[in-house]
């Protein structure tokens, strides 16, 4: 395994044009700004976090990207309620995650979020714990942070004023760009049924990605405890970015970095 220094360093082509990653960008930036400057900042960075949900579906068609929004919405307070509530116990914090893990897998083999990936829901949930530790009340919190969901829909979905077919059209070229099988063109992607069974052989991606995270999901909590460290956002954080995308080794070793 060979990692040059060029590869931590290098940028890749810009995915998406700049003025939709302005229009995604703006609704995190408008609501820590806006509650910052009114002197809730802490609220700023709920609100900011429910506007996340502008990750996911990217280059889908108006209507599914609602849909996805809406779902991951939901998660979204789900597991920062889940999260905060278990905060006070290092085994109901665990099972949390580890539950809420599962069925965020569950749902995604179904929906088919898109990056940022089902563990997304892992880490919203370790900073529910947070928050709350800054007594910030469960209601105030799940509001704010839907109202940042809310804010975030109204930027995302924009496009769909503006440039209606845009996303479609992009997502269109880049089948056409990454077909090399006409077979499997014609056919189309594959049906729910076949995904799940797939998902569900060992040793697929999916159980590789999902034991990987599992485990470290246990070290982390565990190593946090042991420290006296009550809201183990940190820990779950780094074990969440590096390895909620699967690949091979070189690639986690170039993620960790």
């Amino acid at each position: 395994m060979k990692l040059a220094w060029r590869d931590l360093v290098a940028l890749k082509p810009a995915p998406i044009p700049l003025l939709d990653s302005v229009r995604l960008t703006a609704p995190a930036v408008v609501a820590l700004v806006g509650l910052t400057a009114a002197g809730r900042f802490v609220l700023g960075l709920v609100a900011a976090l429910g506007a996340y949900i502008v990750l996911f579906g990217a280059g889908q068609s108006g209507r599914r990207r609602a849909k996805v929004y809406v779902v991951a919405a939901g998660g979204v307070l789900l597991s920062v309620g889940i999260g905060g509530l278990a905060s006070g116990s290092c085994m109901l914090t665990l099972l949390a995650y580890i539950v809420i893990a599962l069925v965020a897998v569950a749902v995604d083999l179904v929906l088919d979020f898109g990056p940022p990936g089902p563990y997304f829901f892992v880490l919203m949930a370790a900073a529910g714990a947070t928050v709350l530790g800054n007594n910030v009340p469960l209601g105030v919190l799940l509001a704010t942070m839907a109202a940042g969901s809310a804010l975030a829909m109204a930027f995302a979905l924009a496009d769909e004023w503006y440039a209606p077919h845009a996303a479609e059209g992009r997502a269109i070229a880049k089948t056409r760009e990454n077909s090399v099988n006409p077979l499997h063109s014609a056919l189309g992607p594959p049906g729910l049924a076949y995904r799940v069974q797939y998902a569900c052989t060992w040793p697929s991606l999916t159980l590789i990605t999902l034991s990987r995270m599992v485990l470290a999901i246990v070290v982390a909590t565990t190593i946090t405890h042991v420290a006296r460290d009550h809201h183990p956002f940190w820990a779950t954080l780094v074990v969440t970015l590096v390895l909620m995308y699967p690949g091979p080794p070189d690639a986690l070793v170039l993620r960790a970095a």
